[in-house]
């Protein structure tokens, strides 16, 4: 057997457990279910994959700490490329 280590928010451990033991699962249970589905599947699966608002709603936060100001020109972009 495999030993497999995360870290996560204490909240988040509390609820998902919660959530899980009520379903007669426990964490270690889920994980491997998780993994079978990858195995079977070839991919991530759909179901827990990101929804397209979750992934817009990421990438403009990420996006943010990048440009000040939008940029609506391409001399605005090059210019915001092109400092140091």
């Amino acid at each position: 057997m495999a030993l497999i280590r995360i870290e996560i928010s204490d909240l988040l451990k509390k609820e998902a457990e919660s959530i899980l033991l009520s379903q007669g699962m426990t964490p270690q249970e889920a994980v491997q279910t998780l993994y079978k589905k990858i195995v079977a599947k070839g991919e991530f699966p759909k179901e827990v994959q990101l929804t397209e608002e979750e992934i817009n709603s990421r990438f403009d936060k990420v996006m943010s700490n990048f440009a000040p100001e939008p940029l609506n020109t391409k001399e605005e972009i090059e210019a915001w490329l092109n400092e140091e």
